[in-house]
C-alpha cells in the first residue's frame, strides 16, 4: 500500500465509525483486527457490532484530516468532523441524548496495516464536547420549561 492508500483507506474507516457504517468493516479490516473505539473488541464481527452502535448518532458528517504521520505499517490521523448530533450515543456508561445541534469533533486515530488490512485501530476523541453540547441545550430549554410551570 502507498502512503496515500493508507490515508484513504483510514478516513474511510473513521468515517464509518462516525456515521455508524459497518459495511466498510469486510474488505477494510482484518477478520482478527484489534480495534479499540469505546470498547476494545479482536475480531471483524466484534468492530462491525461497535460500529453499528453508533449508527443514527450523528448525520451529515463533514470529516476532515488535519494532520497524518505515515510510518510505513502505522498511520496517526489527526481530524476534525463537523457533525448533527441527531441520536443517542453511548460511551462507556455515559449515554449522550441527542443535542439536535451541529457540533465539532476533535480526535486521533492510530491505524496498523498488514497485508493491505487494517489490523490495528484505536481511536481517541473528545467526548466531553457532547457534555458541554447537552448542557448548553438543557440550559436554553430552561427558561422555556420554567415559563410553562409559571403558567399552570
Amino acid at each position: 500500500m502507498t502512503p496515500d492508500d493508507r490515508l484513504q483507506a483510514a478516513t474511510r474507516a473513521i468515517r464509518a465509525t462516525l456515521e455508524g457504517d459497518s459495511s466498510v468493516v469486510d474488505g477494510l479490516f482484518a477478520g482478527d483486527v484489534q480495534a479499540c473505539l469505546t470498547t476494545s473488541v479482536w475480531s471483524a464481527p466484534g468492530l462491525a457490532v461497535e460500529i453499528e452502535d453508533r449508527t443514527g448518532a450523528f448525520e451529515d458528517v463533514d470529516l476532515h484530516v488535519t494532520r497524518a504521520r505515515d510510518l510505513g505499517d502505522e498511520l496517526w490521523v489527526e481530524w476534525t468532523a463537523s457533525v448533527f448530533h441527531s441520536g443517542a450515543l453511548a460511551v462507556d456508561d455515559i449515554v449522550f441524548p441527542p443535542t439536535g445541534r451541529r457540533t465539532e469533533l476533535h480526535g486521533i486515530t492510530v491505524v496498523e496495516f498488514d497485508s493491505g488490512l487494517i489490523r490495528g485501530f484505536r481511536q481517541y476523541w473528545d467526548s466531553a464536547t457532547l457534555l458541554d453540547d447537552e448542557a448548553t441545550a438543557s440550559e436554553r430549554a430552561a427558561p422555556a420549561r420554567r415559563g410553562r410551570l409559571q403558567r399552570g
